[in-house]
């Protein structure tokens, strides 16, 4: 993402860097907590659009989103507690991947109208993650791992696409609103 600050970039290198030398158990807590987090900033995002009154659609796929991440979360932590039933939920000392999610940034945007860059900012966001979850698979040794990243990689995908045609629509719709 081109306006990410040096910081971001070095905390993104850090992260790409560390998750394949994690244990599979740390790997599915960095990711349960990646996913609660995303959850976390689309309902802030969809009660935010919902207090400024955008299009019904867009809070509808922020909300989306923000079930769906929920569930991810969800359903890693119920791999992890079959993988490991007896044990606790470790805290992995990396960098949140929120940091390429700016609340405040993506918050203001909004709020000034200007959907076209907070739609570029969160395409370019799913990109990233996608492009990590596609990294991991391809280092990943552990079979389980793999199939979670493959599944992962999947859903990200989704959620790109969905974000992508929303992002059409509301700038088809700008467009006509112009003529």
């Amino acid at each position: 993402m081109s306006d990410l600050g040096l910081s971001v970039k070095e905390d993104l290198k850090k992260i790409v860097q560390a998750l394949p030398q994690l244990a599979p158990k740390e790997l599915l807590s960095y990711w349960i907590n990646t996913e609660a987090e995303e959850a976390e900033i689309y309902y802030k995002l969809y009660k935010l659009s919902k207090e400024l009154e955008l299009e019904v659609e867009i809070s509808e796929v922020f909300y989306y989103l923000y079930e769906d991440s929920l569930k991810h979360a969800e359903k890693l932590l119920k791999v992890y507690k079959g993988l490991f039933p007896e044990e606790e939920i470790p805290k992995v000392n990396l960098p949140s991947l929120k940091i390429v999610w700016d609340v405040d940034k993506l918050s203001s945007l909004m709020r000034r109208g200007d959907l076209e860059e907070l739609f570029d900012i969160l395409l370019e966001n799913k990109k990233i993650i996608v492009d990590i979850y596609e990294y991991l698979l391809t280092v990943s040794e552990e079979p389980e791992m793999k199939e979670i990243f493959q599944w992962l990689a999947g859903v990200e995908n989704g959620h790109y696409a969905k974000l992508k045609t929303i992002r059409e629509r509301y700038l088809k719709g700008k467009t006509q609103t112009r003529t």
